[in-house]
């Protein structure tokens, strides 16, 4: 129920992702991942922290990735860092 459209705001690369509903809208930056010391993939990819796991223990969970061409959901260990976006009901 969303549209996604890779820009710049600010400066910084991400996806404006707006409700086809009632046209608001987030931004996402593509803030990269780290993995142990090393920051990667900053200003061309974006990786977000679902907050479901997909049931195979506590070393597991969904993220979201993306990169100006494709969104995608996966699974991998969460000794990745890698962004969170907090909401507030």
């Amino acid at each position: 129920n969303c549209t996604w459209t890779w820009t710049t705001q600010n400066g910084i690369n991400g996806y404006k992702v707006t409700s086809k509903v009632n046209s608001n809208y987030i931004f996402l930056p593509a803030a990269g991942y780290r993995y142990r010391s090393s920051l990667c993939s900053a200003r061309s990819d974006g990786s977000y922290w679902s907050s479901s796991s997909p049931g195979s223990g506590d070393n597991y969970a969904y993220y979201l990735n993306f990169y100006s061409v494709n969104q995608y959901m996966s699974i991998n260990y969460r000794n990745y860092g890698r962004s969170v976006r907090p909401v507030v009901e």
